[in-house]
């Protein structure tokens, strides 16, 4: 059994970071850094392995029972909003080697960049990384490099669906 800190928090508001119902788990020598508003909601789930590490910029934001699984890095930048029921891994957790006992599986950092809003249920895998001003529709799976700022990506895999976009936190009134 390991000795690290445990944080299984059902409510709590500090200053700027708020976990509703949700829960972190830091194991040893992880590091975990909020650099701003900060709010968890309603079943979000993270969890630093050892040696981990995870970065929040401002304006942070779970709807609701999100997995977040970190083995290697991570990093959010300003703006990031998941929807419910999100999936970020940067690790497969199991290992796989070839015959000569190479590992093929490395872990490998998720990286998001500012202003980038991801639908409901996706799923973003191992090596992701994701440029400024980007919205990732429900159901996405998102792996690999997301090059292509002001764009919409969408799919299994999430495919470029249309750029010259751009998202507000507003909730849109007709």
């Amino acid at each position: 059994m390991h000795k690290g800190g445990l944080v299984n928090i059902s409510s709590l508001k500090l200053g700027e970071v708020q976990l509703l119902d949700s829960r972190i788990t830091m194991l040893p020598n992880s590091v975990l850094e909020i650099c701003g508003k900060f709010v968890l909601r309603y079943g979000t789930d993270i969890l630093l392995q050892p040696g981990a590490k995870m970065i929040f910029g401002d304006n942070f934001s779970t709807n609701g029972k999100c997995v977040f699984n970190v083995a290697k890095r991570m990093s959010f930048g300003d703006n990031v909003l998941f929807s419910d029921n999100a999936l970020i891994y940067d690790t497969d957790y199991h290992s796989i080697y070839d015959m000569k006992g190479k590992l093929l599986n490395p872990n490998k950092e998720v990286i998001v960049g500012d202003n980038v809003w991801f639908g409901n249920r996706v799923t973003i895998l191992k090596g992701t990384k994701i440029v400024n001003n980007v919205v990732f529709g429900a159901g996405s799976v998102i792996v690999g490099d997301y090059l292509d700022e002001n764009a919409l990506y969408g799919g299994f895999p999430a495919k470029l669906l249309k750029k010259d976009i751009k998202w507000s936190y507003e909730f849109p009134i007709s």
